[in-house]
C-alpha cells in the first residue's frame, strides 16, 4: 500500500503531495513538528496496535482551518483483508465489523481493501486513499 501510495502521489492527479512513514508515535510526533513539515502531506504507519487490535495502515491526515492552517488530525484505518483471514466464517466477520465499530467509535474512518483489490490495482486503491485524506483536510467529510 505505502508503494502505491507514493507512486500515485508521484504521478500527479491528487493533492497531496507527499506521504511520510512514521515507524512509531515517537516518530510521527518528530515529523508532525518539523518546521517543513506541510499541510499537503499525509502520515502513514503499518501494523497500529490499538485497544483490542493491530491494524494494517494507521494514516494522519490533517483538516485544515479557514486561515489553511492545521486545526487537527483526523485519522484512516486501512485494513488490507485477504480471505484466509477475513469473511472466511461468521466469527471473522463478526469480529471486522465489530472493529469497524469500536474505530468509528473513536472518530476513525475504515476502508477495507481486498486481497483481490489490492493485486488487481493498488493504484486505485490508493488513489482512493488520497481523494479521503484531500476531503479531509478541506473539511469535506
Amino acid at each position: 500500500m505505502f508503494t502505491a501510495l507514493r507512486a500515485v502521489i508521484a504521478y500527479g492527479g491528487v493533492s497531496v503531495k507527499e506521504a511520510y512513514f512514521a515507524h512509531d508515535e515517537g516518530h510521527l510526533g518528530r515529523l508532525k513538528s518539523e518546521a517543513d513539515y506541510k499541510e499537503d502531506s499525509i502520515f502513514l504507519r503499518t501494523q497500529v496496535q490499538l485497544v483490542g487490535w493491530r491494524v494494517d495502515f494507521l494514516l494522519d491526515a490533517p483538516v485544515l482551518n479557514s486561515a489553511g492552517d492545521i486545526d487537527h488530525w483526523r485519522q484512516l484505518v486501512i485494513e488490507c483483508d485477504g480471505h484466509d483471514f477475513h469473511e472466511r466464517t461468521k466469527e471473522q466477520a463478526a469480529k471486522d465489523r465489530s472493529r469497524d465499530r469500536a474505530a468509528s467509535l473513536a472518530k476513525m474512518t475504515v476502508f477495507r481493501f481486498t486481497g483481490a483489490e489490492l493485486w488487481r490495482d493498488p493504484w486505485s486503491c490508493a488513489k482512493q486513499v488520497c481523494d479521503w485524506a484531500t476531503k479531509v483536510r478541506w473539511g469535506h467529510i
